[in-house]
């Protein structure tokens, strides 16, 4: 009993924290061979990206590419996840690349 309740609470508590993230998809890859340089690059092309959404005040928390660098194989650029400061902050963004 005690094991299901457990379960339960930390899938709350994973979907609670999901509902803050965004996946923006075709967003160019960056060309740094630095770590650093390249997660610089992704923060300033979402900074452009809310900038045109007029969505400056939009906090970003945490930024990741996901999956595997691109190859010959696969010349599509990664996923970029994003986890904004609130859930607010998501759906106004969302409103916002709709119109």
């Amino acid at each position: 009993m005690y094991r299901v309740v457990r379960k339960k609470k930390k899938k709350k508590k994973r979907t609670k924290g999901r509902k803050n993230n965004i996946i923006i998809y075709g967003l160019p890859e960056p060309t740094a061979t630095q770590s650093e340089d390249r997660k610089k690059e992704d923060i300033d092309l979402t900074e452009e990206l809310f900038h045109a959404l007029t969505c400056d005040d939009v906090s970003v928390n945490h930024i990741t590419r996901l999956g595997p660098p691109m190859t010959d194989q696969n010349p599509r650029p990664r996923p970029v996840k994003l986890d904004l400061g609130s859930e607010e902050a998501r759906n106004v963004l969302l409103k916002r690349a709709k119109t």
